[in-house]
């Protein structure tokens, strides 16, 4: 089958939603499928699929596309007229969202009319049997679902996080917005994909539909030596990924103080926000803030770790998430410790292949899973079964008994 593929963060550097949609293109090809993608002016033109970039219809925007821009020397004289074009006209649109949610989020509901304006052709010129939405922004599935309303032909939109929930969206008005768009979705796709049991199973019980299913993304296979930790003191705790609000770690820093003094030490691999920058950065002896490398290097450096730390927010919203990073962790090899957030599903996940688990809010949870990590004696297998060929396998199957 011929899929188009929405994503706006399509081969942006740096960004997990362009690794996702990595794992999925290369899902789908492994078995068969013919894949493009449309993407965002942050795409580079290296990306491994065909690639079409779009500018977004906003003023703002167009300022994060320009700090995130993918190979902007290799811009043509007609993207950049389109893109300053747009830039103008974009400050409609982004009066009319702070007007309609109060602020300007992560929609990027600017993207929505070129990106549907791009598909439409790429529709109309090629081949087309799927419609495919994945990678983030809600404009993304909206896109989708207009365009394959549009030309009839089969919708899947995959959320990475459910779009309404508790902790989701910045007020009032932008849940409204956000429930009215996943209802949409529900009620128009053929499949709408979540990444949790949990998410899916609630979303079915909300809207009462049969088309809501769940598929784990996996992640490729990493060679590994499966040795467990070396029994160095410190120990060497490395976390891949973003600290921001409630995902920091805070409760960590307060179970090791109940440690034995240097018994470990930690490390970011990744963006952290300037608030907790400032609290890190008072236990230098402590914590180690490195800048975000590239997927393949921060996995090189992952291998080298004594544990490698799974930290979620510290509110409601992960008891239906679970973070990218988990299925590479699971790869590995390396003993995790998931401080979780009441969420049974990935505790399951993590301790059925021999790691471990503690409350996140819980300072005296996370003391007692380090000490019993610390103490060694781990059994640690990786999973057969989740890798992204077989998550666009089971994709697949899914759309072919869809209605």
């Amino acid at each position: 089958m011929n899929w188009l593929i929405l994503s706006y963060y399509a081969s942006q550097k740096g960004a997990s939603q362009a690794e996702w949609l990595d794992d999925r293109v290369k899902g789908l090809s492994a078995i068969g499928q013919d894949v493009s993608v449309v993407g965002s002016l942050c795409a580079g033109l290296d990306a491994p699929y065909k690639l079409t970039r779009v500018p977004s219809m906003s003023w703002i925007d167009a300022d994060f596309e320009k700090l995130n821009r993918g190979t902007p020397d290799r811009d043509t004289l007609l993207t950049s007229i389109v893109s300053m074009a747009f830039r103008v006209l974009g400050i409609i649109p982004d009066l009319l969202i702070r007007i309609v949610t109060g602020g300007i989020g992560e929609g990027r509901w600017g993207w929505l009319i070129p990106s549907c304006l791009v598909g439409a052709y790429r529709m109309a010129t090629s081949k087309c049997d799927i419609v495919f939405s994945t990678g983030g922004p809600a404009s993304a599935h909206v896109s989708a679902i207009v365009l394959g309303k549009l030309f009839r032909k089969k919708i899947v939109c995959e959320l990475q996080d459910p779009l309404t929930g508790a902790d989701i969206g910045r007020n009032i008005s932008s849940r409204t917005l956000l429930s009215f768009v996943e209802n949409m979705l529900v009620k128009h796709a053929d499949l709408c994909i979540y990444v949790t049991q949990e998410a899916a199973t609630r979303a079915r019980h909300k809207y009462h539909s049969d088309n809501i299913v769940h598929v784990y993304p996996g992640a490729w296979p990493i060679e590994h030596s499966l040795n467990g930790r070396s029994g160095k003191v410190p120990a060497a705790l490395i976390h891949l990924g973003s600290l921001y609000q409630s995902r920091n770690f805070d409760t960590l820093l307060q179970a090791v103080d109940a440690l034995p003094p240097n018994i470990v030490r930690i490390e970011n691999l990744g963006h952290v926000a300037a608030d907790i920058v400032g609290r890190l950065n008072q236990r230098p002896d402590l914590v180690r803030i490195s800048p975000l490398v590239p997927r393949e290097q921060a996995l090189e450096r992952a291998k080298k770790a004594d544990f490698l730390l799974l930290i979620q927010n510290n509110d409601d919203r992960s008891s239906v998430t679970i973070p990218f990073k988990t299925y590479d962790y699971l790869q590995l090899g390396v003993p995790i410790i998931g401080l979780l957030r009441n969420n049974p599903e990935l505790a399951d996940l993590l301790t059925r292949y021999g790691h471990h688990t503690a409350d996140v809010s819980d300072v005296k949870s996370v003391r007692d899973c380090l000490t019993k990590a610390l103490q060694g004696g781990h059994k640690i297998t990786v999973p057969p079964d989740l890798t992204p060929v077989q998550a666009a396998a089971r994709m697949v199957s899914l759309l072919e008994g869809s209605r």
